[in-house]
């Protein structure tokens, strides 16, 4: 009994609180109401996190965003909830949400929607100029520029939001240049007027066709998307074509050229020489003394050009593309290399007066006088001759490749390339030193005994070598004439001929016994004067050559070469 009544007592103390706990409320009685506080901040950028205040939140909750004019939230914009408590909401505005007025709504589990009382105001962020696809633009067309391309974040999207996913306002990308927008009119009102402008892209990229040629020069270009701009940025517009410099320093070569050729294209005769006539242009290469080709002559004169080409680029380049009527500078190293050049040809000219000029070689002037002596290639000379062109082909290359629109000064010669051209002028120079002297001839009077049966050959000319070997050529006058050899020839000198050196003389006499008839075959006349000889252009443009030539041959091989 006593048992009995302590259960009892127990179940009466411990029934309200199991009704408390487990019980169905009474009627009219509600689980706690979430209450939707303030939203921190309420106005802020696509892509920025934002915090919903409130109390008895749903700890499990979507969140959504309903656009202001959309009443029943029929198109909700779901986010990305960070952290969602009983008291606050932390949520991403998504990147590319509509800019404009929100409502925020949170889903809880029974499907029952819960509205902010105030509105998230969601404004676009400042679009950004990363890059331009180009930094200049070129004419295309009659009236128009080429194609660009504007990379960056925060753009329009072309064609506006289309109405089946958003009620708000379409967006559009303004284009405006130097703080003014570009637009549709008669290009006859103002310069920013565009009537073929073209606008398309996404939010990362716009392209721009249709930029009319009235605006020119440098201009600050920025994007207007409502009523925010973006940062500017530099483009230069150019009313010449890219090809404008390289044309025109092209045409000024052309013509500098064209005037030194046909200015000079009367045949003049070559001192020293008996029928040598050649092209008036060409004695600006010619080494008098030996009747050759200068190497250094050469070097000075394309190095001359080289110089004249780039400074003409370079000037119209920031001239013409980018607007800036200046006189150039010349380039850092080019004066250097143009200093070498000069101080070359005084040595090597200095020294033809000290020690004796290079051997002469074939009679008339030839390509391989630039990488040859007397006949043989010399190796200093090869070199020089290799790098004179390699350095001028290389700077007129990389000259080109620059961008005109940008190019302030030409390229710089880097000190390596000074130094070589340096060292290699010294080996130019001191190949003239060291090589011994080579023959160049004069003059030759041959006459033939019929008594003795003998040929006598009298050479005057400078480092002749008593001990040569001697030869001769003969042909038609319209072909390379061929080369037979004197054998038996002998040579004799006065010791008063001497020419600096126990071996070489200034004037030889060579005598031969049953020298060849062909000789001594009858010669044709000297070419008229309008006719090229030994080697030059003809009246008729082809080239006419000596029926007989005397060759003298030294023992290094060097060799001499001249009519009779």
């Amino acid at each position: 009994m006593k048992a009995v009544s302590v259960l009892l007592a127990l179940l009466v103390v411990c029934a309200p609180n199991a009704r408390a706990d487990g019980a169905t409320p009474p009627a009219g009685a509600s689980e706690a109401t979430p209450k939707l506080g303030a939203l921190v901040p309420a106005d802020t950028g696509r892509g920025k996190q934002v915090n919903l205040d409130g109390e008895n939140l749903p700890v499990i909750a979507t969140v959504e965003l309903c656009e202001d004019i959309d009443e029943k939230c029929g198109r909700p914009h779901a986010v990305f909830t960070e952290e969602s408590t009983s008291k606050s909401v932390k949520f991403f505005v998504p990147a590319t949400l509509t800019p404009g007025s929100y409502r925020v709504r949170l889903t809880a589990d029974r499907k029952t929607y819960f509205y902010s009382t105030s509105e998230l105001v969601v404004r676009r962020a400042a679009p950004v100029i990363t890059t331009l696809s180009k930094s200049a633009l070129y004419p295309e067309g009659k009236d128009t520029y080429a194609a660009l391309q504007i990379y960056g974040t925060g753009f329009a999207r072309s064609a506006g939001t289309p109405a089946a996913i958003s009620e708000q306002p379409a967006e559009e990308n303004v284009i405006r240049v130097d703080g003014v927008p570009l637009s549709n009119c008669d290009p006859d009102k103002s310069r920013y007027c565009a009537p073929k402008l073209s606008i398309s892209g996404t939010e990362t990229t716009i392209t721009v066709e249709g930029l009319p040629q009235a605006l020119s020069g440098k201009v600050k270009l920025d994007v207007q998307v409502e009523n925010v701009v973006s940062n500017p940025v530099t483009l230069l517009m150019s009313p010449f074509g890219r090809w404008t410099p390289r044309t025109f320093a092209l045409a000024v070569l052309a013509v500098v050229l064209g005037i030194s050729y046909f200015g000079n294209r009367k045949q003049v005769d070559v001192p020293s020489t008996p029928t040598e006539r050649i092209r008036g242009w060409r004695t600006i290469y010619i080494d008098f003394d030996s009747n050759t080709y200068s190497l250094s002559r050469l070097q000075l004169v394309i190095w001359t050009f080289v110089a004249l080409f780039g400074w003409v680029y370079l000037s119209v380049a920031r001239s013409l593309i980018q607007g800036m009527a200046t006189f150039s500078d010349i380039p850092n190293g080019l004066p250097g290399v143009l200093l070498i050049s000069v101080g070359t040809s005084v040595a090597a000219g200095g020294v033809a007066a000290v020690k004796g000029g290079k051997s002469a070689g074939p009679f008339s002037p030839s390509f391989r006088d630039f990488y040859s002596v007397g006949g043989i290639v010399a190796p200093e000379r090869a070199q020089f001759f290799l790098w004179t062109l390699v350095g001028a082909v290389g700077f007129i290359v990389y000259t080109l490749a620059l961008d005109p629109a940008t190019i302030e000064t030409l390229p710089k010669l880097p000190e390596g390339f000074l130094q070589l051209a340096g060292i290699s002028a010294a080996g130019y120079v001191g190949g003239k030193i060291v090589r011994k002297t080579g023959p160049v001839l004069t003059d030759v009077k041959a006459e033939f005994s019929t008594v003795k049966n003998e040929a006598t050959w009298t050479l005057t000319g400078s480092g002749l070598a008593k001990n040569a070997t001697f030869s001769f050529k003969e042909g038609d006058g319209t072909q390379v004439p061929t080369e037979s050899p004197l054998v038996g020839a002998t040579a004799e000198a006065a010791s008063a001929d001497q020419d600096g050196d126990a071996t070489l003389f200034k004037k030889l006499t060579v005598k031969m016994l049953n020298a060849p008839k062909e000789a001594f075959a009858p010669a044709a006349p000297p070419p008229p004067a309008s006719a090229g000889a030994g080697g030059a252009a003809g009246a008729a443009g082809q080239p006419t050559f000596h029926k007989r030539l005397f060759v003298i041959v030294n023992p290094d091989g060097q060799r001499a070469e001249w009519p009779y």
